[in-house]
């Protein structure tokens, strides 16, 4: 049998920039990102003023959990066709792939496994699936609207994409 995964899609989108990030773990390390779901929030709860400390301690636990393979997919980009390539190569794999719910429809669509369930953000806490952690599902979201607001907030304020990308654990 084939590696299952769990995925996740977030966008994050302001001045004019957008970033797309996908991250995706193999199905057996669900209890790893399930005990992290306290340590990851939505950017938008975080102070405007303490961001820059929040992101520096979550990228170290994101590294870690790259490091151990917790974290098996880890894709940024500005281009949207670039998430709908990686995921249609992966697509055999994932059991469940959690979408923004901005860019929901047009991810549901490309989807042409039947055994993928994809399912929009705000409707994670409404899921049930046997074998499937709610947390897991969370903390993976969550670690890609860190991702994603991160690489923005630096764009905006100048830096090359190039130059963000080698501080981040990308794995493609």
């Amino acid at each position: 049998m084939s590696r299952q995964l769990i995925a996740a899609v977030d966008r994050s989108w302001s001045k004019g920039v957008a970033v797309y990030c996908l991250v995706a773990s193999d199905i057996r390390g669900q209890r790893e990102l399930a005990n992290l779901r306290s340590k990851f929030t939505s950017i938008k709860h975080v102070d405007k003023f303490k961001r820059s400390i929040y992101f520096s301690a979550r990228i170290k636990v994101i590294n870690k959990l790259v490091d151990q393979n917790n974290l098996i997919k880890l894709v940024v980009s500005t281009h949207y066709h670039t998430i709908e390539r990686t995921i249609k190569k992966i697509e055999d794999q994932i059991k469940i792939l959690v979408v923004d719910d901005y860019i929901y429809n047009p991810i549901s669509k490309l989807i042409e496994a039947e055994e993928v369930k994809v399912v929009p953000e705000g409707k994670i806490k409404y899921l049930k699936v046997s074998g499937i952690s709610k947390k897991a599902l969370e903390t993976l979201i969550l670690i890609a609207d860190n991702i994603a607001n991160y690489v923005r907030l630096q764009l905006i304020s100048g830096r090359k994409l190039s130059e963000i990308l080698t501080k981040l654990p990308l794995k493609t």
